[in-house]
């Protein structure tokens, strides 16, 4: 919970905005669509071709066909969501992607089977009590996916501008809580936690998924703050954490 607590003071000057409305602007090479019905095809298939070649690295080591992608992010974006795309180049037209949805804390364990294939019943009901025991209200926000591939990586501000669109749409649904997951062998696993997703529900199939008690925190350092100032207020962060652990 230190992050959680770093993050709500560091974010006390600032207010939260709707969406679109930050002060902090969203760079040229970024794309927002709010909703499955909005993403056009072109994008959804190259966004399927990155999705694929980011997962079938280590540590994740999948192997997924492009029309099982198409389907996933389609039924994961049913919700209140937001797909957040970075530009690539010619070979790889997305750099970088993440999506979120606000969902029914009633639906929350169904939806985490559905997304990472659990067929074991007993990981199933684990992460079924689990995750009842942990939420408070009846919305949550899913932190879906992000990534980026190899080749654009660099600096906060990617991550930045590709998270802050679907946690805007989160608080303007009502959502406080989110959810989150990824594998401590993951480059990406340090940073979840710096993003107050530091809360461990459950260990599933190699799979962590961690909870944000609140994450308007997150959102208004997001919309308030560039990203070289962010990285700064990490590097803080991670040495004020060490010195009170």
């Amino acid at each position: 919970m230190k992050y959680n607590i770093m993050l709500k003071a560091l974010s006390t000057p600032f207010k939260a905005y709707a969406p679109g409305k930050a002060p902090v602007k969203c760079p040229a090479g970024f794309s927002t669509y709010y909703g499955a019905d909005r993403v056009p095809p072109q994008i959804l298939r190259h966004l399927a071709r990155s999705y694929r070649r980011v997962f079938a690295e280590p540590p994740w080591n999948e192997e997924w066909k492009v029309e099982e992608v198409e389907e996933k992010i389609i039924r994961e974006l049913e919700y209140p969501s937001c797909l957040a795309v970075m530009e690539g180049n010619n070979e790889w037209r997305v750099g970088g992607f993440s999506w979120g949805a606000v969902v029914p804390a009633a639906e929350a364990a169904r939806r985490t089977q559905e997304a990472h294939k659990l067929d074991d019943h007993k990981a199933q009901e684990v992460l079924r009590r689990r995750l009842e025991a942990t939420f408070r209200g009846d919305k949550v926000y899913f932190l879906d996916e992000v990534a980026i591939l190899r080749d654009f990586r660099g600096g906060m501000s990617p991550i930045q501008f590709l998270v802050r669109p679907s946690l805007e749409v989160a608080v303007d649904e009502g959502a406080v809580e989110g959810i989150g997951w990824t594998s401590w062998d993951s480059k990406i696993a340090p940073l979840s936690l710096y993003l107050g997703f530091s809360t461990l529900v459950a260990e599933v199939k190699g799979l962590a998924f961690l909870y944000n008690p609140d994450i308007r925190p997150l959102l208004k350092i997001a919309q308030n703050v560039n990203g070289q100032v962010l990285e700064r207020l990490v590097r803080s962060a991670t040495r004020l954490a060490r010195k009170v652990a």
